[in-house]
């Protein structure tokens, strides 16, 4: 069996340019999602006298920092309960923000509280927290801004 030497190294020069590729793209990936910020919202319900309200407190568990860091309710079905609240310039690296009060809504049975924040490179990003009823975190997912740069 003859083997033509320059068809052989080329096939092989092509399947290591491609491996080179792939490791390059998941390089990047992983660099990517290394320096990621990570922003929720805890949201408790308060009993006040006169007006029940859900107070948020925002935590920065991501290896960079949250800047422009929004935080409303919605309900469950993905309507806003109220106006957002809470801007925050910026959200350092395992820091937890003051709590915002959020009057409680009533005519909603299940609510969500969702977190907006931009990175380091200005891309948007939001985690949603169902709470009532309790269910896990949903996200960071990367959300596609309109021609406003803000938040909401």
């Amino acid at each position: 069996m003859h083997v033509n030497l320059a068809e052989f190294t080329s096939v092989v020069a092509a399947i290591s340019a491609t491996a080179a590729a792939v490791s390059a793209w998941n390089s990047r990936q992983n660099v990517d999602r290394a320096h990621r910020p990570f922003v929720y919202g805890e949201p408790e319900l308060r009993s006040h006298p006169e007006l029940p309200v859900v107070r948020i407190v925002l935590y920065s568990d991501g290896s960079a920092a949250g800047r422009e860091v929004r935080t409303r309710l919605e309900s469950a079905d993905g309507r806003w309960i109220g106006p957002a609240e809470g801007s925050i310039r910026a959200l350092p690296v395992g820091e937890t923000s003051a709590w915002f009060e959020v009057p409680y809504p009533r005519h909603v049975g299940a609510y969500v509280c969702v977190v907006r924040y931009l990175d380091t490179f200005g891309r948007l990003w939001e985690v949603r927290n169902p709470r009532n009823p309790p269910a896990p975190l949903e996200g960071p997912k990367r959300v596609r801004r309109r021609k406003r740069k803000r938040a909401w």
